[in-house]
């Protein structure tokens, strides 16, 4: 979710007329601010993981730990998509331009 939200949170703002900003940095605000923060918050946990894993992987075989690590994904993933479904705020955080549907992906 996090790798989702922070790359379509860092592209690159565009005009009303769907040219793209010639500064590249046209007023982002707290958009921009929330990107940064989520590809932040993904490095993180990406090095974490690495660094976490090592004691288990000398304990557990390689497959063992990546399965764990796959369903305790799993679960944040499901916990993401719940709080996408109800709440509309949360929604529109992680797809302004989906127009109030969940399932509705947005073109182009």
């Amino acid at each position: 979710v996090m790798v989702i939200m922070s790359s379509e949170q860092l592209q690159q703002p565009q005009k009303a007329d769907n040219k793209v900003a010639e500064d590249g940095a046209e007023n982002m605000g707290l958009p921009a601010l929330l990107g940064n923060c989520f590809f932040f918050m993904n490095c993180l946990c990406t090095s974490l993981y690495v660094i976490l894993s090592k004691p288990a992987l000398q304990v557990y075989p390689s497959l063992f730990v990546t399965a764990w690590s796959y369903n305790i994904a799993a679960l944040f993933m499901a916990l993401a998509a719940w709080l996408a479904a109800q709440f509309d705020d949360f929604m529109n955080l992680i797809c302004p331009d989906c127009g109030g549907s969940i399932w509705k992906i947005p073109p182009g």
